[in-house]
């Protein structure tokens, strides 16, 4: 099951629509979370590809700025939502994948530090009605936990980077029986990267399987690192691709003459 987080900054113009569509598209999650779509629920809503491909509800933007919205796969995912305000949304999650449910805590956190206080105090009132339900608990934050979570500023307001969107983990997670990462994507269409969380049963990749890209074989001296590369570890049968072995001849006929106990026959002639 996959979560996904993304601070859009305003989809409420055309270009910005086809980058937020190709970056779910590029995810492939099944609950997503925005914030600031600068629109009003239902024009988000249409916009967004609700009752066509999601389910979701939304949150109104307060003139230019704000709006929040809960998307979901509803082949995936049931979704049931609790109660919103201003800043944040509180749902029910339930995966008809993984046997898995829980609540949804999504943030938006305001600027102001009046704001701030009362957020967290609405938060932190929820959280006692819900105990000792586990709860993913995500959003933009608009605050940072250190001083480490943010770079740049030195020299004005130029080239600042701070780490405001993450995910949370309430609750006692030891009973659950799956796995988790959480990870930051390189998805263009706003000045945040969408952060994506990942739970699966325990025992379960995480990764894909490591594919060799044919790119690869044109960067110069690649071909002596895999040799270099593959003294060091053995090989699995399969595990790399018939375009690698066409390209790479010349390693083959060295990798030939070492140990076939490590190699096994991957590489004798057929």
């Amino acid at each position: 099951m996959k979560f996904l987080t993304w601070n859009v900054r305003g989809c409420n113009v055309l270009d910005k629509h086809c980058m937020i569509k190709r970056g779910f598209d590029q995810a492939k999650p099944e609950v997503i979370y925005i914030q600031e779509t600068k629109l009003g629920s239902e024009e988000a809503a249409r916009i967004l590809g609700v009752r066509q491909r999601w389910s979701g509800f939304f949150v109104n933007a307060k003139g230019a700025s704000g709006g929040l919205g809960i998307l979901w796969n509803p082949q995936l995912v049931k979704v049931e939502a609790v109660s919103s305000s201003k800043y944040w949304q509180l749902a029910k999650v339930r995966s008809q994948t993984i046997n898995f449910s829980s609540f949804l805590i999504t943030v938006y956190g305001p600027i102001k530090t009046t704001d701030k206080c009362q957020l967290w105090k609405e938060i932190t009132n929820t959280l006692e009605d819900i105990r000792p339900a586990i709860t993913i608990f995500v959003g933009d934050f608009n605050a940072t936990l250190s001083h480490l979570d943010k770079h740049g500023g030195r020299l004005g307001f130029s080239n600042i980077a701070e780490k405001l969107d993450r995910f949370f983990l309430v609750g006692d997670w030891n009973l659950v029986p799956l796995i988790f990462e959480a990870d930051v994507l390189a998805i263009s269409g706003s000045d945040h990267f969408p952060v994506s969380l990942v739970l699966q049963k325990d025992g379960a990749p995480l990764r894909c399987p490591f594919k060799v890209e044919k790119m690869w074989l044109r960067e110069k001296g690649f071909r002596d690192q895999v040799v270099r590369w593959w003294k060091e570890a053995p090989v699995v049968e399969g595990f790399l691709s018939f375009q690698f072995f066409k390209k790479l001849s010349y390693v083959k006929q060295k990798l030939k003459s070492w140990n076939k106990t490590v190699f096994g026959n991957i590489f004798e002639e057929k």
